[in-house]
């Protein structure tokens, strides 16, 4: 793990799943959906995969220091709400 090369770095968890890139969590939920399925729309996989992989794309441009113009902003509010709502959160 990187914290053992870079001491001066905070430790990020105690758990594998904190060092999981965005996309890895989606598919750790599908991998997993007999758990996480019941929490999605009609239990589809595909309105998830679908959400993660929107959010991917505008959390690489966030990650790579790209612009982030009005209509990712005003997607990812979408998606985000999208998703909160579905978990009632």
């Amino acid at each position: 793990m990187i914290e053992q090369e870079s001491k001066y770095l905070p430790i990020r968890g105690n758990s594998d799943l904190f060092y999981c890139d965005f996309i890895e969590l989606g598919k750790i939920i599908v991998g997993n959906w007999t758990i996480f399925g019941k929490y999605f729309p009609k239990q589809n996989e595909h309105w998830l995969n679908v959400m993660v992989d929107e959010l991917y794309k505008i959390r690489c441009l966030v990650a790579h220091n790209s612009y982030v113009g009005k209509d990712e902003r005003d997607a990812l509010k979408v998606y985000y709400k999208s998703i909160t709502a579905q978990l009632q959160l």
